[in-house]
């Protein structure tokens, strides 16, 4: 559950203070910072900085999931702006229900606007419902279980659809007694951007596939020889190995597909950056209206 409901850093300035100098530097607050900010931490982790700086569980792990590398300078500029716009005192146990309201709506990417005209609207959209009614009362685990299967038939059958159906589904529990859910929102999000890019640039599952295979048989021949070649130094290895794929390849006749393969995943990644750069302006946003 939350760790707290009603104020912000627990009231108290000089806990926010902390949080920053841990952001910058500081002993104690920045070993719990770099624990937040690498990758998914473990559950118990999460709560601990919950506990620590009086800010609400699942927002916690939201920080987390739009996150990325805490050595990355754009991630530690997410997290401080964020810190800092946080009012003290304040509640913050709507932000992340907030934010997923948000993502129905607005931004890079509108949920909406991705499901407009279809059978799973309305279905989505009662799920929002029920999201902005959690927020005053609590929801029945059951109403939420119903949304899920809804979402869930209205989008199995459409290759477009069902990515954003596995949004949906991750949307539809209670994040305040399941705070850990949120992360499977944003899980849920890139993988629909990805997919949704792959197919936009001519990516197919077929040639996913067959790529697959390619990948693994090319590498499995590599490392036998690599094996068989008895070799002890890592370096060594690592050079045969990369020698032996190259000339994998060459002999398959497919780099065009490998080279296709990975210009498509560099524009996914670029689209799903987008996403995520404007999540994390929106969730900047969110915080500062819970004042």
């Amino acid at each position: 559950m939350s760790a707290l409901k009603s104020e912000a850093f627990y009231g108290a300035e000089f806990v926010r203070t902390e949080v920053l100098d841990g952001l910058q530097g500081g002993e104690r607050a920045g070993t719990l910072m770099r624990l937040w900010l690498a990758g998914r931490s473990h559950e118990a982790r999460y709560d601990v900085i919950a506990a620590e700086f009086g800010l609400d569980a699942s927002l916690v792990r939201l920080v987390s999931a739009l996150g990325g590398d805490p050595l990355d300078s754009d991630v530690q500029r997410f997290v401080f702006d964020l810190i800092k716009a946080v009012p003290t005192g304040a509640p913050i146990d709507n932000v992340v229900s907030d934010w997923m309201i948000w993502t129905w709506d607005h931004g890079f990417v509108s949920l909406r606007e991705r499901l407009r005209g279809s059978e799973a609207e309305a279905p989505a959209q009662a799920i929002i419902d029920l999201i902005r009614t959690n927020r005053i009362d609590p929801v029945d685990a059951g109403l939420f279980r119903q949304a899920r299967n809804a979402a869930r038939r209205a989008t199995a059958a459409s290759p477009t659809l069902s990515s954003y159906g596995e949004v949906l589904q991750a949307m539809a529990w209670d994040s305040k007694r399941l705070p850990g859910v949120i992360q499977d929102v944003v899980s849920a999000w890139t993988q629909a951007l990805r997919q949704e890019s792959l197919r936009n640039s001519g990516w197919t599952e077929e040639m996913e596939r067959e790529l697959d295979a390619l990948r693994t048989g090319i590498f499995d021949a590599a490392a036998a020889e690599v094996k068989a070649a008895g070799l002890t130094e890592r370096e060594e290895m690592i050079r045969l190995l990369r020698k032996l794929e190259a000339e994998g390849w060459e002999r398959s006749g497919k780099e065009a597909l490998r080279d296709q393969n990975q210009s498509c995943r560099f524009v996914a990644n670029a689209h799903i950056a987008q996403w995520v750069e404007s999540a994390r302006l929106a969730l900047i946003e969110q915080v500062k209206a819970a004042g």
